[in-house]
């Protein structure tokens, strides 16, 4: 029987070294979700972690936005 692989989701919010990453899921409120995506943090882009804290702040289409630690918990990533 095989075993079950447990795949731990990791938050924006998490991180604590500027990086690189990829967003795989906004786990936000449509309304939030929405707001993400036309400033283009959205499912499958890649952004730079610039400043870890609250608000974190990253690169994302060559701008700086500064996010607050309550969305965060809802960007869903994988550091590259």
């Amino acid at each position: 029987m095989p075993m079950a692989i447990a795949i731990q989701r990791q938050a924006l919010s998490d991180l604590s070294v500027p990086q690189q990453i990829t967003i795989s899921e906004l786990d936000l409120p449509e309304e939030q979700a929405i707001r993400l995506k036309v400033m283009g943090i959205c499912e499958g882009r890649t952004i730079k972690l610039i400043q870890v804290g609250s608000p974190m702040v990253v690169e994302v289409c060559g701008s700086h936005v500064g996010l607050s630690r309550r969305v965060t918990d809802g960007v869903i990533v994988k550091p590259r």
